[in-house]
């Protein structure tokens, strides 16, 4: 760029288009889906409102059903954002969540499995809260599928301990 020219900038459609492409490319990952939550205090526990636009990793999940948008009010229990699928540690993870929205925390992370009929899945969750003046809190989750990942780590593990079983016997 030439000293004093000025800087072109694209117009807003064309900077629409491409925030929408980009977002839509970083949806269709076949490892991650993204979540927003409205999670409103009721008494001594909260309300939790979801919505998880379709993605990549939601599709694999749910079958292809568009957006998905869901309510809980006894989020510690009962049904999930994960309809008839098994979540072993679903416990833990909302205690973590509703420990960090109690104690003020600008986020957590869960890391847990979710066993559908045809797959289990390894799944990190990554979550930034924002408190809201009127005591409702805004939160934004990305969760990852590290089930190939944790797959590979495993296999390593395992042939690790046959070698170190193989040269002890030797």
């Amino acid at each position: 760029m030439n000293q004093g020219s000025v800087p072109v900038f694209p117009d807003a459609e064309n900077a629409h288009r491409l925030n929408t492409a980009l977002l839509r490319n970083f949806l269709d990952r076949p490892d991650c889906m993204l979540w927003h939550a409205r999670v409103t205090p009721t008494g001594d526990t909260f309300r939790w409102d979801f919505e998880v636009p379709s993605s990549g990793l939601q599709r694999r999940i749910y079958g292809e059903r568009g957006t998905l948008r869901y309510s809980n009010v006894t989020h510690g229990g009962g049904h999930s954002l994960f309809g008839e699928h098994t979540i072993p540690e679903i416990n833990e993870k909302h205690a973590r969540g509703e420990a960090a929205l109690r104690s003020g925390a600008s986020g957590y992370q869960n890391e847990f499995r979710l066993i559908t009929p045809t797959q289990t899945y390894c799944l990190q969750e990554q979550v930034t809260i924002h408190a809201k003046a009127d005591g409702v809190f805004e939160l934004v989750g990305v969760i990852f599928d590290l089930t190939e990942r944790r797959a590979v780590e495993d296999e390593r593990r395992q042939s690790a301990t046959q070698i170190r079983q193989l040269l002890e016997r030797a």
